[in-house]
């Protein structure tokens, strides 16, 4: 263990981590996880995501043009370029569904865990406002 930078929850203590508005070392300076309103203002500029084709919209031009399983690729109309990396389970200590979803954190939080939100291969947004915080998802940094 690094004596100098002990680590009190992650993988190498076997605790959960909490996240919080803001974590130093997360984004670079200038930046910041996103939170629940600030995903949510993303979906509404790109045209929403409340109806169920408003959904495959969303996800269609936020996704990457390449990478995702079974020719689910976007059109990446606004250059988010969201790429199908999976998540990480830190139970199992391993990947799952890279190739199939990208799934990033936002820095809200609550007791049962954090929001984050889904893009996945069959051409849907998902919005799960409590993901258990033993998973591993992607960040995206929004500039202050």
């Amino acid at each position: 263990t690094d004596t100098e930078n002990p680590q009190t929850c992650g993988d190498a203590s076997g605790m959960n981590c909490k996240i919080s508005g803001t974590i130093p070392g997360l984004c670079p300076d200038g930046w910041h996880l996103p939170n629940e309103m600030e995903w949510d203002t993303l979906f509404t500029t790109v045209g929403g995501y409340e109806m169920a084709d408003h959904y495959k919209m969303a996800d269609k031009i936020l996704k990457s043009q390449r990478g995702w399983d079974g020719n689910h690729n976007g059109t990446d109309d606004f250059g988010f370029s969201a790429l199908p990396a999976g998540r990480y389970d830190f139970n199992e200590k391993s990947y799952h569904w890279d190739g199939s979803y990208a799934e990033f954190w936002s820095s809200t939080q609550s007791d049962a865990g954090a929001y984050s939100i889904y893009l996945e291969r069959r051409d849907n947004v998902l919005v799960e406002y409590n993901d258990f915080d033993g998973f591993g998802h992607s960040v995206r940094c929004l500039k202050d």
